[in-house]
């Protein structure tokens, strides 16, 4: 069998495969999900390298990656920094209308609330409370409408993104030199990366096995063409031929 040559392809088909093999995993495992949520360890890594903090992490690795551009003279190419600037910029302004402000409450409530989800207290009296500031209340609780998946859109944006930009890093010839500063600098780049890469392909088949319905995990896909969406503005906005001259694909 011949695999896509480009690497963001062949990893969009990987998730997507993911998310149709796990659906009758899915069904088997569906009783074993709260000893799942409840886990300590689940919930810390869920907490440090995605709900809370994973955009931090992302922001981190990614503005990182700039330093692998740098020149002989540890100096980063303007061109460069603005093309990664404008793929960031382009992800964080379609996140923020997902996750976090979408002209109001965040994309994810809106849909929510739409279809029916809404807020009841300990009587299962309703209460009039966004979803956001519901799920923080120990004295209420959200019941779901469509949920879409927020979650999995996030773990696919910030990894396809990451993946993209680990696997197209120009660097210098062979014959360039590096300071053993921008050399250390370059390891824990990569080495941070890949790390953060397999945390988050891992959370992604722990929730396509054990989280959300079937419909909403398929709604959450919808990172993939985002991803593409993004680098294709790229592309108009900074040729290859302008911003990528004098490097070569590592």
């Amino acid at each position: 069998m011949n695999l896509p040559k480009n690497p963001l392809i062949g990893a969009s088909l990987i998730y997507a495969g993911i998310f149709v093999i796990t659906i009758p995993i899915w069904i088997l495992v569906l009783p074993e999900k709260r000893m799942i949520s409840s886990n300590p360890f689940c919930e810390a890594v869920n907490s440090i390298f995605v709900q809370d903090l994973g955009y931090v992490w992302f922001t981190l690795a990614f503005t990182s990656h700039c330093f692998l551009f740098a020149d002989a003279n540890d100096v980063i190419p303007t061109p460069i920094v603005a093309r990664q600037l404008l793929k960031y910029s382009l992800n964080t302004f379609c996140w923020v209308l997902v996750n976090l402000w979408c002209f109001g409450p965040l994309l994810v409530e809106k849909l929510n609330t739409a279809t029916g989800g809404h807020c009841v207290g300990k009587n299962l009296q309703l209460v009039d409370m966004g979803m956001r500031k519901c799920r923080g209340s120990a004295s209420n609780m959200w019941v779901d409408g469509f949920d879409l998946l927020g979650h999995y859109y996030f773990l696919l944006t910030l990894s396809l993104l990451l993946l993209h930009n680990r696997n197209n890093l120009p660097v210098l010839s062979d014959t360039a030199t590096r300071s053993l500063r921008i050399s250390a600098i370059l390891m824990f780049v990569r080495a941070l990366s890949a790390w953060l890469l397999m945390v988050w392909f891992l959370e992604f088949c722990v929730t396509s096995m054990f989280f959300h319905t079937v419909g909403e995990r398929m709604a959450g896909l919808v990172g993939i063409p985002v991803i593409f969406m993004v680098l294709y503005v790229e592309k108009k906005v900074y040729p290859e031929d302008e911003a990528g001259e004098n490097y070569t694909i590592l």
